[in-house]
């Protein structure tokens, strides 16, 4: 706990005038060290008001991430469509600035900093729409993670074509871009729709480092986009042909254990629990697509030893998910044998 309110807290404002930086101080503590979002906000908007006395520039990273952290608060207390309008706001402005100063931002390093803060505000603005409680109608979760995914390729291909401009800086990694695409891919996945969903993750997953533990999650990710898709007639080509059930469980199955193996293959320094969790969650995998075949035996097999590792891994979600899977093939089979009774 110490390390992180020296890492979110202390180090990172020590260069910022006094009248800023012991209102933040103050206002991360009550964020990250003593969750308290009032005390929070009353302290946060004290830093902000010490940010225009003191004349510190209003789009720099360091004051651009104090908005950010107002939008944290607002999350901590649960209250998303403030932290939405807040980043909302903050992206425009960004915008409009990028749009209006294209040739001294150039000059002077920021556009592509400003451009890849609008195209992290994106990304985040999407996972916020994309909570369930937002009741995203209108599509501006897919909006935004689109916006971001788009311009980061844009970006990156017109760098590739024109070459870099003096003064311009680097652009976003490749490993940065295909965690842009997974956000857009995960909400496709939810939204099912698959389909648009695994070409993304396929691109996060050929740049994702072959040491992390990501990427068995990633595997995770295509093995179960795999087995929900299916392509709508209107995106079609005469020569597409739909593949059958069986060889969707196959590729999807082949993922799956990929995963264990690409987790079980990551070593220390590298492995944390993000590899546990794959591993128990391509287990569950696993034994959803033996009960897809038929395989009841081979199913609960794999249930059960997912179970245990999401004990181990401490998380209720995993072993309710377990256990209902269980009380499904349970259920199943106590009406087969009625069934036969009755005969």
């Amino acid at each position: 706990m110490r390390r992180l309110y020296h890492d979110k807290v202390v180090y990172p404002y020590r260069t910022f005038p006094e009248e800023v930086s012991t209102p933040l101080r103050r206002a991360l503590f009550f964020t990250y060290q003593w969750s308290n979002p009032e005390r929070a906000m009353k302290y946060m908007l004290e830093a902000m008001q010490a940010v225009k006395d003191t004349g510190m520039d209003p789009y720099s990273d360091e004051v651009i991430n104090m908005r950010v952290q107002i939008a944290v608060i607002y999350q901590n207390a649960r209250q998303d469509a403030y932290a939405i309008r807040e980043l909302e706001t903050l992206r425009r402005e960004i915008m409009d600035l990028v749009g209006k100063n294209w040739d001294s931002l150039v000059q002077d390093g920021r556009r592509a900093i400003l451009l890849k803060w609008a195209v992290g505000l994106s990304v985040k603005l999407g996972e916020l729409w994309g909570q369930p409680q937002m009741e995203d109608k209108q599509g501006r979760g897919e909006e935004y993670f689109t916006w971001a995914v788009e311009t980061a390729l844009k970006e990156k291909k017109r760098r590739e074509d024109e070459g870099v401009l003096d003064g311009e800086g680097d652009w976003m990694g490749e490993e940065e871009i295909g965690a842009t695409m997974e956000g857009l891919a995960n909400l496709y996945l939810e939204s099912k729709q698959s389909y648009l969903a695994t070409p993304l993750f396929l691109r996060a997953y050929s740049v994702c480092p072959p040491t992390s533990c990501h990427k068995a999650v990633l595997m995770n990710n295509l093995s179960t986009s795999i087995l929900q898709q299916r392509v709508p007639d209107s995106h079609r080509t005469p020569n597409m042909p739909a593949p059958s059930p069986s060889e969707t469980i196959a590729q999807s199955l082949s993922w799956a254990k990929g995963a264990i193996a690409a987790a079980n293959a990551v070593e220390a320094p590298h492995r944390d629990v993000e590899c546990d969790s794959a591993c128990a969650v391509a287990t569950y995998n696993i034994g959803e697509l033996a009960e897809l075949t038929g395989d009841v035996e081979a199913a609960k097999k794999k249930y059960q030893e997912a179970e245990a590792m999401f004990q181990g891994l401490k998380s209720q979600i995993g072993q309710n998910k377990c256990s209902g899977a269980l009380q499904r093939l349970e259920d199943a089979e106590a009406k087969k044998k009625a069934k036969g009774k009755k005969r």
